[in-house]
């Protein structure tokens, strides 16, 4: 467990990396804002020259060099966002691509006019460079404003060390972790009682955050955070919820975060893995092109842990991330398993089982055949399931190794293969779990 001290200094560390992130890109947008300007400017010349001097082709043509070259530094400032992946968002990122395309054509059509200087190419030219002029002053106000936005909600270090001193971390200016606090009857994993939260959260953002209840197991008392309590996103302990569920968090989060820019989140979880797992979602929904892998390091990073509770947490984010992106398909996929397999089972007392939880409840499979250095775990009939499912192995009544699988993201070679860091405490790092299965036609389900 992380002491108090070691969270107040790492969230001093990172709260202000974002919002420092965003100062040093400040020089950088006042010279494309110089740019831009130099860029009007040679827009206004050239329009006078069509409009009023046009007689004196040599002298337009001459003129137009220079928003030629302006285009050709704006390119290279562009191709230096996108390399280095400072373009943003995707939505910011087309406007950098729209930018770009109409420099190009604005660049290839003055060329044109160098070599046909008539009335009609120069004003395609015009009609190009006010485009261009449009699309990086949209690209300005918008670089200008979330510098301004970050800056407006940073939260200052002194808060974010008040908050790590109850053992709260800020994951994001607008997402908050918090233990489950000490009540009256509740043991909590830090010394703050459910009254100093509440404190501190009415006293840095009255009336503009959600206390998100992560756990199912535990409950707040009525009127606890003036019964600003989400309930319905509770997750067992050391479980996943299912895909729906995580999807259904994110847009509810959503909702809430872009209904004010005050407003804010605090997930309540005991240990990190359902508060990880929910929050580490949520900033792959909110940041699209963002990995699982890049989410759970800021996740982690900022609460000070090496890992989520079990990897099946962390592999339900990959899934979510997945599914985000397009790898995989949301249709629910039947499958009929077959068997259970374990290589290196540990000798313990009693006969080895298999428990399926899925949607419909949970079977126990008890029929065991030993295949010499693999134990194969069955049932006379293979369970038809789909979507969400946990498989549990264990010897009599001890827990020998579980995991938490979703069938649309099974290999598709009939057999999913989970070594013993895929597993859940397992019983013995050496372990091997073969899952059987076949993929069930639609019709036939």
């Amino acid at each position: 467990m992380l002491s108090r001290c070691g969270d107040v200094s790492l969230s001093r560390h990172v709260s202000t990396s974002a919002l420092q992130r965003h100062l040093r890109k400040l020089p950088f947008q006042v010279v494309l804002s110089v740019l831009l300007l130099c860029d009007c400017v040679s827009f206004c010349v050239m329009f006078w020259r069509v409009t009023h001097t046009w007689q004196q082709v040599r002298d337009y043509t001459i003129v137009a060099v220079v928003p030629v070259a302006i285009g050709a530094l704006f390119l290279i400032a562009n191709a230096a966002m996108f390399v280095t992946n400072a373009a943003g968002a995707m939505r910011h990122r087309i406007w950098v691509a729209v930018h770009t395309f109409l420099i190009c054509m604005s660049i290839v059509s003055t060329t044109i006019l160098f070599v046909t200087p008539t009335r009609d190419a120069a004003v395609v030219v015009l009609g190009l460079h006010a485009g261009r002029i449009a699309a990086r002053l949209r690209l300005q106000v918008w670089a200008f404003y979330e510098i301004w936005r970050r800056q407006r909600h940073n939260v200052p270090p002194e808060q974010r060390n008040a908050a790590g001193r109850l053992g709260m971390s800020y994951i994001t200016n607008r997402v908050i972790v918090m233990p489950w606090p000490v009540g009256p009857e509740l043991d909590g994993i830090v010394p703050a009682r459910i009254g100093d939260i509440q404190a501190y959260l009415d006293a840095n953002h009255a009336n503009a955050y959600v206390v998100v209840n992560g756990c199912r197991n535990r409950s707040f008392a009525k009127g606890a955070f003036h019964d600003r309590v989400w309930t319905q996103f509770g997750i067992g302990v050391d479980d996943v919820p299912p895909l729906a569920d995580i999807m259904a968090f994110c847009h509810a989060m959503s909702a809430w975060i872009n209904g004010s820019p005050d407003n804010v989140a605090a997930i309540a979880s005991v240990g990190h893995g359902r508060a990880g797992l929910l929050v580490s979602c949520w900033l792959v929904f909110k940041n699209r092109g963002q990995t699982a892998a890049n989410a759970l390091r800021v996740f982690c990073s900022k609460r000070g842990i090496a890992a989520l509770d079990t990897p099946s947490q962390s592999r339900y984010v990959s899934y979510f991330a997945d599914l985000l992106q397009g790898n995989r398909n949301a249709a629910t996929v039947p499958v009929a398993l077959h068997s259970v397999e374990i290589r290196n089972a540990p000798d313990l007392p009693g006969n080895m089982s298999a428990a399926i939880t899925s949607g419909t409840g949970t079977t126990r499979w008890t029929q065991c055949t030993d295949r010499g250095d693999t134990l194969c775990i069955h049932d006379a009939e293979p369970l038809a399931i789909d979507d969400d499912f946990r498989v549990t192995v264990l010897a009599g009544d001890i827990p020998v190794c579980s995991a938490a699988l979703h069938t649309a993201f099974l290999d598709g070679r009939n057999e999913q293969v989970l070594l013993g860091p895929d597993l859940d405490y397992p019983f013995s790092d050496h372990l091997e779990v073969r899952i059987r299965y076949q993929i069930r036609s639609t019709s036939a389900s």
